[in-house]
Order: C-alpha cells, then sequence, then structure tokens
C-alpha cells in the first residue's frame, strides 16, 4: 500500500534543510544560474510505499551511467554492500546500470526515487529488485499511480534523489548526461560530492569535476567508509566479509563457486547479486 506525504507529513521522517531545499529549489537554482528545467518544477509531496523510517537515517546517494565499466561494476557493488552493513540507506533512481547495482547490494538499507507511478516496475528489467525493495525498503514517487515516466521524469527525480541524500557519489558519468546534472545540483546545494578516479579519456563527466575540484575521489573503500562512520558517529560492529562477494568479483570460475558456496550461489543469483560470465561469475 502507498500513501501520498505533503509538506506537513515529511516534518516527521526529513530534517528540515532538506525539506526548505524541496520547497525552495526554485529560487535555489535561479541564484545559481541553473538551467535545467526540471529544477523548476514546484515540489508539493511523494508518494511512498515501504519503511518509511529508513527515511530518518544517513543516506547516500548513488548514481551514474547506465553502461558501467568493469571496474564501475565491481567497486559500486563492494561499495554499497560496506555502506549498507554500517547503516546507511543507498538512494537511488532504479535505472540499469550503476542504480541496480547499488540497490541490489544494500539490501534492505535501499530507497528508490521512481520516475513513474508507484504501481508500475520501471524498467521492467528491474521487475524482481524493485519489488524486492518494496516488500522490504522504500520506493518513492513524485507520481501518481499508473504515470508512466517521460524524458523530464529521469531529470526530475534526480534532484529528488540529491536532495533527500546527505552525500552524492558517481562512480562514472559521461559529460553531459543527467548525473552531470545532478552534479551541478549538488555543487549549488554545497553538498559533498565523490567520484571514482578513472584512467584518462574514460568517465569524462567525472574526470571535469575532478579538474575543476568540484569533486573528491574515493581512492580507498574501506578508509572512504570508516570516515563517513565517524563523521555521522556510527558505532556498528564488525562484519564478517560475505566471501562469496569477494569470489565474484575476482571473476572466479562457477563450478569453483558451487563447490565452495553451494546453494548460496544460486540464491545470489537470483537475488541479482552474483551472474555468470560464461564459466565465470561476477558481481552483477
Amino acid at each position: 500500500m502507498s500513501q501520498f506525504l505533503n509538506r506537513e507529513c515529511l516534518k516527521e521522517y526529513i530534517d528540515s534543510e532538506k525539506l526548505e531545499f524541496l520547497i525552495s529549489l526554485k529560487n535555489i537554482a535561479k541564484e545559481a544560474k541553473l538551467s535545467s528545467r526540471h529544477l523548476y518544477k514546484q515540489f508539493n509531496g511523494i508518494f511512498a510505499a515501504g519503511n518509511l523510517n529508513l527515511l530518518k537515517k544517513p543516506k547516500v546517494a548513488i548514481i551514474g551511467t547506465r553502461t558501467p565499466n568493469q571496474y564501475v561494476k565491481q567497486h559500486t557493488a563492494i561499495l554499497s554492500a560496506q555502506l549498507s552493513q554500517k547503516g546507511f540507506v543507498i538512494l537511488s533512481g532504479g535505472a540499469i546500470g550503476i542504480d541496480s547495482i547499488a540497490h541490489s547490494h544494500s539490501g534492505d538499507n535501499s530507497i528508490l526515487v521512481s520516475p513513474a507511478g508507484l504501481n508500475l516496475n520501471y524498467p521492467k528489467e528491474n521487475s524482481s529488485l524493485i519489488e524486492r525493495i518494496r516488500s522490504n525498503a522504500l520506493i518513492l514517487s513524485e507520481y501518481e499511480e499508473s504515470v508512466m515516466p517521460r524524458a523530464y521524469s529521469f531529470l526530475e527525480r534526480n534532484r529528488i534523489i540529491v536532495i533527500l541524500s546527505d552525500l552524492v557519489i558517481i562512480p562514472q558519468a559521461d559529460l553531459r548526461s543527467g548525473s552531470s546534472s545532478s552534479a551541478n545540483l549538488c555543487i549549488a546545494l554545497k553538498k559533498n560530492l565523490f567520484v571514482f578516479p578513472h584512467r584518462m579519456n574514460e568517465s569524462l563527466g567525472t574526470q571535469e569535476l575532478l579538474s575543476r575540484g568540484s569533486a573528491k575521489a574515493i581512492y580507498d573503500i574501506e578508509s572512504f567508509v570508516t570516515s563517513l562512520c565517524e563523521k555521522f558517529e556510527i558505532v556498528y560492529e564488525e562484519r564478517q566479509q560475505d566471501t562469496l562477494l569477494e569470489f565474484a568479483s575476482k571473476n572466479g570460475l562457477f563450478a569453483e563457486a558451487m563447490q565452495k558456496f553451494g546453494n548460496q550461489v544460486l540464491e545470489y543469483e537470483l537475488e541479482g547479486k552474483i551472474k555468470r560470465n560464461g564459466i565465470y561469475i561476477e558481481l552483477g
């Protein structure tokens, strides 16, 4: 069951600064001379289905390209899993690529902001993932039921993701992409923005952010996660490392994985955490 949260209802779940950003975004965008039309849409409230208490936890947005390279796939999965295990909520848009990898590896600490009505599973390729999040985590949308996504819906969704988050990570992005537009909003809101380091001529959108000093690079995931825990004063118990995900991150043999981990391999495959690539397995 979904419910509509107006501005007054949202006061219970998000801090006053984020709510003010949502309400006053038109003025903020105008002052920052941001030209993207989606930033000027009036915010009246949001539809929600799932665990609303996730909105009260520290939230990390992970967004980016629909076609990540293998390096980005692996490290996005590892980063999402480690953040989730420490108690952070992963916030993303449910799209194919970086979004779905982030959701798949964040367990029940996941918030999906949809570009469509809540009763629609979009994209269809991620239907099982979206159903899992709807049942165990949280889905949000500005749109009423059965409203199909339009080209502008994705950019309107992205502004919600950025504003609700406490920081934003863009592992990979092209120039003049939706993620680049989201990065410009981060800068206008003075929100911490992080990217993955890349080789020359790769991920030109994030390379430009680094060269301008608009973003910081994540060089070591464990150190980065530890620093966030300290910043947000999160006290956690060290959890046992997921050896199957570690095995998949190194592209181990499927047959060897079945010998070592048995049915857990099939369970992780169904959950989208890993997938087969010929005779090998890799992170989903």
